[in-house]
């Protein structure tokens, strides 16, 4: 699910088209909103699903618009059935008027608006924004075809845009016939944004106003901010709401100890149902308490009721998430392929951001700085024989070195959470079993995490197996796209090997040092073995020599 690790990198390759424009017109990038109902979710008659709600602001009239003409985006056979009796009548079959492209973010929900309206969108688990050239978004959405949906009167009501040919990169996805969803979308005089969703649990709240929005519409000193989120709440937001979530932080430790919350602090966070943690999701939270050396199984109460526990966690929330909006950040992580194919798949950003940006989450191992793991080390939360929270008296030696690989320990139901504590919890702590899972770079082509992780453009990832049998002997052709930067460099066999053993280090790094451990263990039981034989021998010394003279006998 995107997270608020996601969110700015959207925003900030909207951002890029629109500093672009700036400075090559020194005009706002005008768009236009365009809906697909064909492709919206459709509920049963057992459970109602709706995509899309809406809310019009006093004075908004469709006559606002400018124009009766059709869209050409609009389908009359498979368009015209969906939009009758729906809120968002009043945006199709009409062309809506353009606008300034205004684009925020708030934690995991994200506001785009242009014209007379804007659109804040829950992500669910697969949403995600694709910017990609006119020519090749029209190309796309000129032909429709029946969804994937197993009934096929639903699937021919839920439609999908096949994916051409040309943006299959070879040697990736075996699965040949490829689509997407697009639910909305922005169109410029040269580029588009597209919302889509693989798997149509996106939802869409469309607000529509009287006057055009602007970029001071969606700042938080707007008189609509708090009417943007209404839909899809998510809180303060620590980076542009410092003071509001500051409040909300401390009004969420008091309501915890007034009602003795002991739920698991990781729960507490991904949920947020607080309203106090905004952008927190699995990932985030789980990686954040490892930062922070507490236990993800620790009841809530325990946490608040500790001034110190709470004072440090609190003041390592604003750096934490502040790193999300940085351009160090923005630039390694959120840069798009220097591709012509919308759908490739950025091999560099994302291997920045899954070594730098994930750390327990789905990893089967951790490169652990020396400072952190010194402060896991005084704390007796790498002794299998300690337990979390009582004092520590066992001997403490300092890492020697920068940085330390250590393994991840997924404790499954009821806790679900990943950690390097090999230290006992206590009885009231949420626990779960210790159980074997995949690394995150062992997830295939299925979606992963991160802002490259999508299903669009995961199936673009190159299978380095399949490669090889593409690569032909001699220089390979240089790539040329015709735009500004470094292009993308061809496949060659040293590219292959590098590619490969990135994806498999963790995993040959795991193997190794459960055979050390595994020596270690076998040279710690020989050791007792012998001890044991010399303090107490289980048969009599004389009946060992003849067995030793026997033996000598038979190998002579």
């Amino acid at each position: 699910m995107p997270e608020g690790s996601e969110g700015p990198i959207f925003v900030y390759c909207i951002m890029l088209l629109i500093w672009e424009a700036m400075r090559r017109t020194g005009h706002p990038l005008m768009a236009q909103l365009v809906i697909f109902p064909r492709i919206f979710a459709h509920g049963s008659s057992n459970k109602s699903y709706s995509t899309t709600s809406c809310d019009v602001i006093d004075g908004y009239t469709p006559e606002l618009e400018g124009t009766d003409t059709i869209s050409p985006y609009f389908s009359e056979k498979h368009d015209r059935y969906r939009i009758k009796q729906v809120p968002y009548r009043h945006l199709t079959p009409q062309s809506l008027a353009s606008g300034p492209l205004c684009v925020e973010v708030r934690g995991k929900a994200l506001a785009i608006a242009a014209g007379h309206h804007c659109i804040t969108l829950n992500l669910g688990l697969e949403a995600n924004i694709i910017v990609m050239s006119r020519a090749d978004f029209e190309e796309i959405v000129a032909t429709d075809c029946p969804g994937s949906n197993g009934n096929k009167r639903k699937a021919e009501r839920m439609r999908s845009f096949p994916i051409p040919s040309r943006f299959q990169a070879p040697a990736s996805s075996p699965k040949q016939h490829r689509f997407i969803n697009i639910f909305a979308a922005f169109v410029c005089e040269s580029n588009v944004i597209v919302i889509c969703d693989f798997s149509r649990i996106l939802r869409i709240h469309i607000i529509s106003s009287p006057h055009v929005w602007s970029m001071s519409d969606l700042a938080p000193s707007s008189q609509y901010w708090d009417r943007l989120w209404t839909q899809f709440p998510d809180g303060p937001d620590v980076n542009i709401e410092f003071d509001a979530w500051s409040t909300r932080l401390d009004e969420w430790r008091a309501e915890v100890l007034a009602a003795e919350c002991h739920l698991a602090i990781v729960d507490v966070i991904s949920s947020n149902a607080s309203l106090a943690w905004g952008g927190f999701g699995r990932h985030l939270a789980n990686d954040f308490l490892y930062l922070q050396a507490i236990y993800p199984g620790t009841p809530a109460y325990d946490i608040c009721a500790n001034d110190t526990i709470y004072s440090r966690l609190k003041a390592a929330i604003p750096p934490y998430m502040a790193q999300w909006r940085s351009p160090e950040y923005l630039s390694s992580c959120g840069g798009t392929a220097n591709s012509t194919n919308p759908f490739a798949f950025n091999e560099t950003a994302n291997r920045n951001y899954s070594a730098s940006h994930i750390h327990v989450f789905r990893r089967i191992t951790v490169l652990v700085p020396a400072d952190l793991v010194d402060s896991y080390a005084r704390q007796g939360l790498l002794d299998p024989d300690h337990t979390i929270g009582e004092p520590y008296h066992g001997p403490f030696v300092p890492c020697p070195t920068t940085k330390k690989w250590l393994p991840v320990f997924y404790h499954g139901k009821p806790l679900e959470a990943y950690t390097i504590i090999l230290a006992k919890p206590p009885s009231h702590y949420h626990q779960g079993p210790v159980e074997v899972f995949k690394d995150l770079n062992q997830n295939g082509y299925s979606t992963g995490i991160g802002p490259n992780e999508f299903h669009e453009r995961k199936s673009n990832m190159i299978n380095p197996e399949e490669a090889r049998k593409l690569v032909k002997v001699g220089r390979p052709p240089k790539i040329r796209t015709g735009r500004g930067g470094r292009p993308q460099k061809p496949l060659t066999v040293a590219k292959i090997d590098r590619l490969s053993k990135m994806r498999n280090r963790r995993v040959a790094l795991t193997i190794k040092m459960t055979r050390e451990e595994e020596e270690e263990e076998e040279m710690e039981e020989n050791k007792e073995n012998c001890e044991a034989s010399t303090i107490t021998p289980t048969i009599p010394l004389d009946t060992c020599v003849g067995l030793r003279t026997r033996s000598r006998r038979q190998h002579t």
